[in-house]
């Protein structure tokens, strides 16, 4: 199958798999517990943030299977191509679905990666590569041969990063704002057919 590429940037395309030093699948988890550490399954990668409903906690891993920081998580069956990169040192693990990723931080920033991999252009590559109908899937060799417009300088990339960041604070101010304000239109709802009631 062709890929369905089209790109308009300034900036050079570059594989994953010149990004990777280490790619590996996550665990797999039979038995959840109420303690322990976090347990992330595909359904809880969600782009550039970690989806808190339905937390699984396991207690009996290694600890060679804790995530440690720096290291970007995408997800493999399912929902395919999700990302984030996490920050945390031994916080998570991750399902056997999910692709741990060790980067060249000398190369790329991985927040920056995490965010055009989210994008629609690198999405796209995700739906032309993936396997399966019912269940999509995409296998390691496939997913090096993503590709991705990266500028040579980290300094760029961080600029890039801090700008995302920024709108993305942005909006969720507006989000907590809309809620306040669809909250409250709700009481003054209420307050107006309520009283008239009573009345």
């Amino acid at each position: 199958m062709t890929e369905l590429i089209e790109l308009n940037s300034d900036f050079p395309l570059v594989s994953y798999n010149n990004l990777f030093i280490d790619l590996y699948n996550g665990i797999p988890a039979r038995h959840y517990s109420t303690e322990g550490v976090r347990f992330l399954k595909v359904a809880d990668i969600r782009p550039n943030h970690i989806s808190n409903h339905n937390i699984k906690h396991i207690n009996s891993y290694k600890k060679t299977d804790l995530i440690t920081e720096n290291t970007l998580l995408i997800t493999r069956k399912g929902t395919v191509g999700n990302s984030i990169f996490i920050k945390d040192n031994n916080k998570y693990t991750a399902s056997s679905e999910v692709f741990i990723i060790k980067l060249d931080t000398q190369k790329v920033n991985g927040d920056y990666l995490s965010i055009i991999n989210n994008s629609e252009f690198v999405q796209n590559q995700y739906r032309e590569k993936n396997t399966g109908t019912i269940m999509p899937s995409i296998s390691q060799n496939k997913l090096k041969e993503i590709k991705i417009p990266l500028p040579k300088s980290l300094e760029k990339q961080n600029d890039i990063v801090e700008k995302v960041s920024l709108i993305e604070r942005t909006a969720k101010n507006y989000l907590d704002l809309s809620e306040t304000l669809k909250t409250n239109a709700i009481k003054d709802f209420e307050n107006i057919i309520f009283k008239t009631a009573v009345e």
